[in-house]
Order: structure tokens, then sequence, then C-alpha cells
């Protein structure tokens, strides 16, 4: 028991934890992994411009997957074409910031 400030006891921490702890953080590191590089969003091209691109593709629907890491290599594909330093600063925040 440690009631109080001035106890000579110490408080040990159970060894079984250390390797809890550690299985937690490597799951936690390996889902945030998967879920970034698995498609999260998709975009469907409707209405008639939907019609001619999906006849451009022997009428497969125009639907585009995207992941998170995408979408950031999107943003920074921006910086690079825009080429101003503030762009690269702006665009690269925001894509750091999304991952």
């Amino acid at each position: 028991k440690l009631d109080y400030e001035a106890s000579t006891e110490r408080a040990v921490v159970r060894g079984g934890v250390n390797w809890v702890l550690a299985a937690t953080l490597l799951s936690f590191v390996i889902l945030v992994i998967c879920g970034c590089s698995l498609p999260s969003f998709s975009i469907e091209v409707l209405g008639l411009v939907g019609l001619i691109v999906e006849s451009g593709n022997k009428f497969v629907q125009a639907e585009t997957y995207y992941s998170v890491f995408d979408l950031a290599t999107m943003i920074m594909d921006q910086a690079r074409y825009i080429n101003e330093a503030k762009d690269y600063i702006g665009l690269g925040t925001l894509a750091s910031l999304l991952v």
C-alpha cells in the first residue's frame, strides 16, 4: 500500500503490462496505416457527362476511389503544379494534417 508520500514501498508495474502496451501500440499503428491506405471515399460522375465518360470506358461506371494517402498526394501535386514556395508550405501543411 502506498498511502502517503513518505512510504518506503515502491509501486511496481507487472511484467505483462509492458507487452500489452507494446501490442496495443503496434496494432494501433497497423490499423492507422491500413485505414489510410485503403480507399476511404469515391467520386462518381453522374448525368450526361457521366454517360459520356462511361461510354468511353465500355460502360464501366465512372467512379474513382481514393484513399487518404491518394488525397495527400493530389494536394502535393497541386503544390508542384503551382510551383511557388507559399503554396508548398500551405498545401504541404494541409496534406500533413490530413495524414
